[in-house]
């Protein structure tokens, strides 16, 4: 993008490489200005007064295991529950499955 520092391109394409689907997630919010740390499975992206704590889901089949997941350690850390679901999958009854136990949703679509 146009007027993007470099390190934070470079801090992207890093993350991108180095932890596949979930750095890609991770590689969005840092473009988006968060500051980033990821995790063993979850990412804590802080910034603009808020903490969110993420984790992606490839298949439907781990979705709403891994939103129970990430709530857990949002409790701990103290962060809004996230979700981000990668791929073209039919995600809609997961999407409401999740939304009910209290996680917000992101569709990342490569």
């Amino acid at each position: 993008m146009r007027g993007m520092s470099w390190y934070v391109n470079y801090l992207a394409n890093t993350l991108r490489r180095k932890y596949g689907v979930l750095g890609r997630v991770a590689a969005r919010y840092v473009k988006a200005g968060f500051s980033v740390r990821v995790l063993k499975d979850v990412v804590v992206a802080q910034g603009r007064g808020v903490k969110y704590v993420i984790t992606a889901a490839e298949n439907p089949k781990e979705a709403v295991r891994l939103g129970s997941r990430v709530i857990e350690v949002a409790g701990k850390l103290g962060g809004v529950p996230v979700v981000a679901l990668y791929g073209r999958a039919r995600w809609g009854p997961i999407i409401g499955e999740l939304r009910g136990i209290g996680v917000r949703v992101k569709l990342v679509r490569g």
